[in-house]
Parts: structure tokens; C-alpha cells; sequence
């Protein structure tokens, strides 16, 4: 009689224990909640923001001539545009994490991985960084 453990059937054939793989995708989905909560509420204070300067554009039109009206509205259209580039950033965050985890389920991980790292490794061709544009800005 033999004491030696036998070998699982089903991790012959790969490099990585089950545990471990389902240990990735547990850190992935906990990254795509962690990713999607925070752009949830960057939304939320996008809408906030927006709302507010509705609100400020409104008492703009009975009080144009209030200095301290002026400066209020001029706060919240930077605290609008802060608000607006952090919902976009949050955005491409979770769409980053989203293909990641999309990658590990369909198990080509590492081939995305390298293409973003190479995409990452190229220079710019305009060589200067692309700032967005906004309807506000113009």
C-alpha cells in the first residue's frame, strides 16, 4: 500500500492550480468593484457639479451684475471641469479592467497584457500630450 497523494487529473495539462486561477479572477472582479464604484461616484458628483452650475446660470440671469455671483460661477465651471475629467478617466478605468478580466476568462491574460505593455512602450508620433477638449472650453 502506497501513501502518496494522487495527482488531480484536471491540473495535469495546465501550469497553475484551480485555486490559483480562481484566486486571479476573485482580485479582478474585486478590482472591476473597486474601479466601478469609484467611477459610480464621480458620476454622482459630476451630476452634483452640473446641477450646481444649472442652479448658479439661473440666478446669473436675475443678478448679472453681482461681483460675488461672478466669482461663484466661475468656481463651480473649474469644479464642473475637474468633475468631467475625472468621470472620463474613471470611465476608461473601468473599461481597462473590464478587458483585463475579460482576457483572464477566455484565457488569453497574457496576450492582452503584452500588447499593452507594447502599446504603452511606443512613443507618441505627435509628440506632444493630447489634451480633450470640452463643450465648456470654447
Amino acid at each position: 500500500m502506497s501513501s502518496t497523494p494522487k495527482k488531480d487529473e484536471s491540473t495535469e495539462g495546465s501550469s497553475e492550480s484551480p485555486s490559483k486561477k480562481s484566486a486571479e479572477k476573485d482580485d479582478a472582479v474585486t478590482r472591476l468593484n473597486k474601479s466601478f464604484r469609484t467611477y459610480s461616484s464621480s458620476m454622482v458628483m459630476a451630476t452634483k457639479q452640473a446641477k450646481k452650475m444649472a442652479d448658479l446660470q439661473g440666478e446669473g440671469k436675475a443678478k448679472s451684475k453681482d461681483k460675488k455671483g461672478a466669482a461663484d460661477r466661475k468656481q463651480a465651471e473649474g469644479q464642473l471641469k475637474l468633475a468631467a475629467e475625472a468621470l472620463i478617466k474613471y470611465r476608461q478605468q473601468v473599461r481597462q479592467t473590464v478587458t483585463a478580466l475579460e482576457g483572464k476568462i477566455r484565457g488569453n491574460a497574457k496576450e492582452s497584457e503584452a500588447l499593452e505593455c507594447s502599446l504603452r512602450s511606443q512613443p507618441c508620433i505627435g509628440g506632444r500630450a493630447r489634451k480633450r477638449k470640452f463643450a465648456c472650453d470654447e
